[in-house]
């Protein structure tokens, strides 16, 4: 036992002055008058790496337009050398049935899950109708939510309230399939300025319905 506590002792021990060296190895590596905010860049570019520059490109980098696009893409350095690209605009791409679709669940008690493999969508059931959590993207909703709705046992045109998170794709662009079955749509007042205000979204935009707000 003696000899075992030793091990585990002097494995602390190592384990501690492990994490001192790359403690010290990355406070050495930031320029404390380094904005903060490209810090964080920068530590966001060296975990990503190669495995998600698409991901990197999309929240962390956000290109400038004009005479300063070539100048704000060096400054960015981008991932190993490779320049993101301008986020896409909203368009049909649609990839194979069989890289998104999952069957829906139930969770516990009324609440059920009819996302797909990489958006989650929830159904809340209440004695009132259904509320839905974000609807997709425009491909995905009537397989996963209508659908599954249905095989869940319920029925979609009971979807009373459908609540939008935030303004993206995976989230948003379901919602007008959803309004036209007879459910409002909620969103905050920026979400609204965001998905009207922009690019169409495929498949058309919701008309503007509720604004959610603090409290209600």
């Amino acid at each position: 036992m003696e000899g075992e506590d030793a091990m585990k002792a002097q494995l602390g021990v190592a384990l501690v002055l492990a994490a001192g060296f790359a403690l010290t190895s990355v406070s050495a590596a930031i320029d404390p008058t380094a904005d903060p905010v490209n810090v964080h860049l920068a530590a966001a570019q060296r975990a990503a790496g190669l495995d998600y520059p698409g991901l990197l490109a999309r929240v962390c980098i956000v290109p400038p337009t004009g005479a300063d696009a070539a100048a704000g893409r060096r400054r960015a350095g981008g991932v190993n050398g490779l320049t993101p690209a301008a986020p896409a605009p909203r368009e049909e791409r649609v990839p194979p049935r069989s890289e998104w679709y999952q069957e829906p669940r139930q969770i516990f008690d009324n609440l059920y899950w009819v996302g797909n493999l990489r958006n989650n969508s929830w159904v809340i059931k209440t004695s009132a109708g259904l509320i839905v959590v974000d609807t997709l993207f425009h491909y995905t909703v009537e397989a996963e939510i209508v659908d599954g709705i249905k095989k869940l046992g319920m029925n979609p045109r009971d979807i009373k309230y459908v609540l939008i998170t935030h303004g993206h794709g995976d989230h948003d662009e379901g919602a007008k399939i959803l309004q036209d079955l007879g459910a409002r749509i909620v969103m905050s007042a920026a979400d609204w300025g965001l998905m009207l205000n922009g690019t169409p979204l495929p498949g058309g935009n919701p008309k503007r319905d509720m604004v959610a707000t603090d409290g209600q």
